[in-house]
């Protein structure tokens, strides 16, 4: 638990948000500065290229009824945006009509962060990004029912640093990442897609992945410190994919149910030099109730030729790549509450970059207990096997608290996060809590 300094910078911090959210309450109603979806705004709506004015005034009136609804806010936490998008389409269909053409969007993303050591004695402060990006997507009608889609998304860094979380720490391309890059064919009970994606097995382990920096570090997703491009976990790259929803079950009230296969081949172990996977293959299903209640299973598995290879051995790799997550989920209008579990072999590794088998645990949860605030907390546990060589004192465990004051949504806010860490490195070294106050700023449409 956090010390008597630390607890008193989350208080002043805290404190100084709601100052600074009130200010800008205020200001909003007095006419000083203008809601961020109003007249007097026009680029989420100028953005939506080959549309007439009737069109994007209609798909902003659309998006502006569906942002407070629990769906709506619960898409704005979802990183991959074509699962946001599906969430708009089922809530809206008139959306599907409207949306064409090309849309662009994005989003800045900064934050400050105090460490602290053993002690809780305050040791850093430093500026940095919170993953801001910038993307565009197109699509061309073919015939009634299929259009013809691409999207490109980019990842950059205002401050010129580096922010490890959904990053590729091996080859950080000097703050700038290519985030998404796919195209392929979409309908209303299909989408198939060939690039970088996110991947099938984010679709259920990424249902607690919604905190604004910390969290994703103990069911796979981003793992071996990369983005989850090579694994298939993350932001899967080269993948062939095949998105399937049918409303087959709707009679028990059940939502479209979501099936999701996907298919790699030959991408790099990370941190194993010039050592490849062979075939490469992900699933998941998500099942979900009309009372927004969630069960879902995944898996990812990543062959690996030649396990007597000296560098693959040397790694810790004594097998194939094997995720497997189950996603529990429920939300309301005004509260969220996810739980994934999964059991990860040669995928995760330590601070020494050594490939480590163990069972992890994510937690996520929200409450509005104010218009416009929320009250956010949850964890990361992930553990080696016992009999695991390579993991040493390894550990990941930390509880995350945090704050938030939404301009828009989850699109537009101010957040605060408290991450006390109980973690440790593999030779025993503690990790350090961290003190993180930051804002998100989305412009356009997904």
């Amino acid at each position: 638990m956090p010390g008597v300094e630390t607890t008193i910078r989350l208080i002043q911090g805290a404190v100084l948000l709601g100052l600074l959210s009130h200010c800008l309450a205020w200001a909003q109603e007095s006419g000083q500065v203008q809601e961020p979806r109003s007249e007097q705004e026009p680029e989420a709506i100028d953005l939506q290229i080959g549309m007439t004015e009737e069109e994007k005034n209609k798909v902003e009136e659309v998006l502006e009824e569906t942002a407070d609804t629990a769906r709506g806010k619960e898409a704005a936490l979802n990183e991959d945006p074509e699962a946001q998008r599906r969430s708009q389409l089922e809530e809206e269909p008139i959306l599907r009509t409207l949306w064409k053409g090309i849309q662009i969007y994005g989003s800045v993303r900064l934050h400050a962060i105090n460490n602290f050591n053993e002690e809780n004695k305050l040791t850093e402060f430093s500026l940095g990004d919170g993953a801001s990006r910038i993307g565009i997507r197109g699509e061309l009608p073919l015939g009634e029912k299929w259009r013809v889609f691409g999207r490109a998304e980019s990842g950059f860094d205002v401050l010129d640093t580096f922010t490890p979380k959904g990053g590729n720490e091996e080859n950080p391309e000097n703050g700038l990442t290519k985030r998404l890059l796919y195209g392929g064919f979409d309908s209303e009970n299909l989408t198939v897609a060939w690039g970088k994606n996110w991947s099938a097995y984010y679709k259920i382990a990424g249902m607690t992945d919604r905190f604004s920096i910390f969290g994703g570090s103990a069911a796979g997703v981003y793992n071996a410190r990369t983005d989850g491009g090579p694994t298939g976990t993350g932001r899967a790259d080269d993948v062939l994919q095949a998105r399937i929803y049918t409303s087959a079950l709707e009679a028990l009230r059940i939502k479209p149910f979501n099936l999701n296969l996907q298919y790699q081949y030959n991408r790099p172990i990370p941190w194993v030099e010039d050592r490849y996977y062979g075939s490469a293959y992900g699933a998941s299903a998500w099942l979900e109730t009309k009372k927004d209640r969630g069960i879902g299973l995944a898996a990812q598995f990543s062959n690996v030729d030649n396990l007597e290879d000296p560098r693959i051995k040397g790694a810790g790799i004594d097998g194939n790549a094997r995720a497997l997550a189950m996603a529990f989920r429920s939300y309301g209008d005004r509260w969220y509450a996810a739980l994934v579990l999964a059991r990860l072999e040669n995928i995760m590794t330590t601070d020494t970059n050594q490939y480590v088998d163990g069972y992890g645990v994510e937690l996520y949860a929200q409450w509005q207990f104010k218009d416009r605030f929320w009250l956010i907390g949850g964890g990361n546990w992930f553990g080696p096997d016992s009999d695991d060589p390579e993991a040493r004192e390894y550990k990941v465990h930390y509880y995350v608290l945090g704050l938030r004051y939404t301009f828009d949504s989850f699109n537009r806010m101010l957040y605060l996060e408290y991450r006390m860490d109980n973690g440790l490195l593999h030779d025993g070294t503690p990790r350090r809590n961290e003190l993180t106050v930051g804002f998100r700023w989305d412009f356009g449409h997904r």
